[in-house]
């Protein structure tokens, strides 16, 4: 899937190029522990805190996949 709208929504919102990168990682990565493309933002943070694998992550790291989710959903229901 081609995300250059949203790394450029984000370079538009004012995160500079690595910042709106790291985005990106972050949410591509949430996904990979999800497992799917869930359409609800609640759900998709309910999965995530569900998993064992994020369980292990640090505070910060999974406040920042978290985030990646949040701004996505933004993004998505920007209309």
């Amino acid at each position: 899937m081609d995300y250059s709208q949203f790394v450029a929504w984000l370079e538009a919102k004012g995160l500079n190029k690595d910042s709106s990168r790291d985005v990106l990682s972050r949410y591509k990565r949430g996904l990979a522990l999800v497992g799917q493309k869930p359409k609800l933002l609640d759900e998709t943070i309910f999965l995530l805190k569900r998993n064992t694998q994020f369980k292990t992550l640090s505070g910060p790291v999974q406040s920042q996949l978290k985030r990646a989710f949040t701004l996505y959903d933004e993004f998505i229901n920007r209309r």
